[in-house]
This record gives C-alpha cells, structure tokens and sequence, in this order.
C-alpha cells in the first residue's frame, strides 16, 4: 500500500476511534469564538452581563450564603483531586493498555467474514450430485474418501504471530493522545465557562460609566495632595481602633466577617447599580495556601462567592472583604475594585472597616508618590502616626516571606490571564487605582 494511503486509513482509524472527543472540541473552540465576538459587540456584551450573568451570580450567591463553608474551596478542592486521579488513571493505562474495541468499517466485515461460510471468499462450498439418489451432497474435502482422515494443518511459525509489545506500542499511543485530547477539552470546558460567567464582564457596563467618574492622568501635586488626604484620615481612625499586635487590629476574624453585612449599604444608595443580595464573605480553610501564591481573596463565578486568606494580617482584610464584594457586585477590573472597596469602606459608617480602606488607599498613593518625587513622598510619610507604620511594617513582613518562583510564576500566570481579557496592565492594573482616587479624593474631585 502507498504510503498516503496508509496515512490517510490511519488518519480515518483514529478519528472513528475518537469521533466524540474531536466534535467536543470543535464545538468548544467554536463557543469562544462565538463569545469573543460578543465581548467585541458592546450591546450584546451588556446584554449578556445585565440580564444572564448578574441574575446568575445574585442566585448563586444567595444560595451559597447558606451553606456554612466555601462552596469556591470545596470546587477547587474537587479539581485538584480529579487532576491528579486523571494524572495516575492515565499513567495506568499506559502501563497496561486496554484492548482495542473494533470500530466503524472494520467491525463490520470482522462479522460479515464470520458469518459468510468457510470458503477463502466467502462462498458456500462446492455441491455435488449423488448418482441414482436425486439428492445433493456436499462435496467431500480432499483426503475424506475412503474413510481418510485429513492431515492436520502445520501450525504457523512463532515469526508469523505478532508480537504483542508492536500492538501494545501502539495502544499506548493511542491511549496517551486520548487522554491529552480528553485533558485540553476538560481544560477548555472549565474555561469556556468561566468566559461565559466572569469574562464577559469586564466588557459589560463599567462602574466609570454608571457612576459618572472618569480616570485622567494625575500631576504630582494631586498625588501628593491626595496622599495627604489619606494619611490625615489614618490618624484620625486609628487611634480609635482596637489592636492587639502590629498588623492585628481585634484578633477577632469572626467579628470582622459580620461587621461586613451593611458595608456596601451608603455605597448602594449613592449608586443603585451596585445592588446586589445578601453574600456573605467566606474564610478559607486553606488561607495558608492561598499566601503562597500571592493572593489575599478570590471571587469564584461559579458559586458567586467571595473568598478570603484569613492567615494575612488584619490590618489589610477589611479592605480585602470590600474588593471581594465589589467583584460580587459586578466590578470585574481590579483597579476599579480596590477604589469602590476603599470608597465602600469610607462610606460605611464602620470605624475598622474605614482605617483598612484608607490604608489600603494609602499604599497605592504612596507607591505611586514616591516613583514621582522621593521628597515629596518623604515629607508626607513621615507624618504618619506609629500605629499604621507598625501595620505596614507587619503586613510586608508577612508577605516578604513567601517571595519565591512560585509566587513570581503565579502572578505571571494572573497576569496573563487579565491580559486575556483586554486588561492591558495585568496585575499592576491594581496601581492605576491610583487615578481613580485623585479623581474623587484630589483638589478637583467630588
């Protein structure tokens, strides 16, 4: 046989053995597409977001919010489970290939040539007729007449039997492309629908638009004027909240998790559209994990839930449970949540909640200060009181402690995947707070 023929029965072979898994994919790889152009047609995107997303994620995290654990941990705890038993069920397979099941045409005449007689081509054997009987015989074979008996058939050479390590080779091969197709569509599918419940938002309506609030480029004096703002505000609050060591503001985790029902009350009168039912922020068990890689909380889209590291210092989670139910809320650019988290906490009427949010404002506006003008940065630092310098030393030693090439590479990995989503800035998109605060906060602001 050619060998384009040979290559195109293989290439027939493997796709009537994996028919199912090749559609499955095309079908997934054509769903993103179909959602990349809604994400490119403002009208559907908003659509999409008001009407299918947000109803799903108000439903599902009211529903969550009954449930005493996280419902997003226990999800990923299931994930990483089923990743390592495909892991080790693919590596058995290898190791002891299953038979291979005839498939479309060559089952088919597998059966046919089983059941067509004994003749080298399917036909019947050969009839005779019995003189003087009118009846038809069979013919008798070579070697039956006068009572012989047929010698028996020589058996066939061991170099005529194939050897089963080629079949097994070749069953590994197959095995193995089966189980890598059957890894990218699961991998696919848990993509496509998380484009479906979170990426579609970050083309949906932004809070800029419905709130009236737009981001410029700032000067010096308005960061350094705003700066100021929030150092004020810190040394008025501080004194009035409760601390138990640097970086521990009550040592009380649980207190600080139901303080946070009516934070976003103020914020939702101000702006409606930030509307949203009762989720209540949960605590992650495996908080200590989510350190390691860099990450202080998480919405998860399939549960609407928003999800907390409870092992990071204090100082910071009030302020951390604001940007997570701003996600909840439908703000999906991190820049945008930490402001409307900074703001929610600012409006809250709640005094811990208030010192968080202003130190988180603080650290941006003091990052940004001090890439612009060292002495302009130095003169309002050191106006700030020793209690939220304690806090901040406290909370970069924490985190100082897990730099390291998993952190790195997972924050390379975030990065990548806001990128995925038009978010030219990745993760440092959360700098650009920055002028969303000059703009509401600054000299000209509201």
């Amino acid at each position: 046989m050619p060998q384009k023929d040979r290559i195109r029965a293989a290439a027939a072979r493997w796709w009537r053995r994996d028919r199912g898994l090749y559609l499955a994919l095309a079908a997934l790889a054509l769903a993103q597409l179909v959602l990349r152009g809604v994400m490119y047609w403002p009208a559907a995107a908003h659509f999409a977001v008001r009407y299918l997303v947000r109803p799903y994620h108000r439903a599902m995290g009211w529903l969550c919010s009954f449930l005493p654990f996280s419902a997003a941990e226990l999800c990923w705890a299931v994930l990483i489970v089923f990743c390592i038993w495909y892991v080790v069920r693919t590596v058995l397979l290898l190791i002891y290939p299953p038979e291979e099941k005839p498939v479309g045409k060559g089952s088919g005449e597998a059966t046919q040539e089983k059941t067509t007689g004994t003749g080298s081509a399917g036909t019947l054997p050969e009839m005779s007729m019995e003189q003087g009987s009118g009846k038809v015989q069979p013919e008798k074979p070579a070697g039956e007449e006068d009572g012989k008996i047929p010698p028996e058939k020589p058996l066939k050479k061991a170099t005529d039997i194939p050897p089963q390590s080629a079949a097994r080779r070749l069953s590994r091969g197959a095995v193995l492309w089966r189980r890598v197709l059957g890894g990218v569509i699961t991998a696919l599918a848990v993509y496509t629908g998380y484009t479906v419940l979170w990426g579609l938002v970050y083309y949906g309506p932004s809070f800029e638009q419905q709130a009236g609030i737009e981001a410029r480029p700032v000067s010096v004096d308005e960061l350094e004027y705003t700066m100021r703002w929030f150092r004020d505000r810190i040394n008025e609050t501080a004194p009035l909240v409760d601390h138990t060591a640097s970086g521990v503001l009550t040592g009380d985790t649980d207190a600080i998790f139901r303080a946070a029902g009516p934070l976003y009350d103020a914020l939702e009168e101000a702006y409606p559209f930030l509307g949203s039912s009762a989720v209540r922020p949960k605590q992650m068990v495996f908080s200590r994990v989510m350190s390691w890689i860099n990450f202080t909380g998480f919405f998860f889209p399939f549960t609407g839930e928003a999800n907390l590291n409870v092992d990071s210092p204090e100082c910071l989670l009030p302020a951390t449970i604001a940007h997570e139910l701003a996600h909840v809320r439908g703000i999906a650019p991190e820049q945008t949540a930490n402001f409307v988290a900074i703001l929610a906490c600012d409006t809250s009427g709640d005094v811990l909640y208030a010192y968080s949010g202003y130190l988180l404002g603080y650290i941006h506006l003091s990052n940004a200060l001090y890439s612009a003008s060292y002495e302009l940065w130095l003169e309002v630092a050191q106006g700030l009181c020793e209690t939220a310098n304690e806090d901040l030393r406290a909370n970069n030693a924490y985190w100082r402690q897990f730099d390291s090439p998993v952190s790195e590479a997972a924050d390379s990995a975030y990065s990548g995947f806001l990128q995925s989503y038009d978010q030219e800035l990745g993760s440092k998109s959360y700098g650009a707070v920055v002028d969303l605060l000059v703009a509401y906060y600054g000299p000209s602001g509201a």
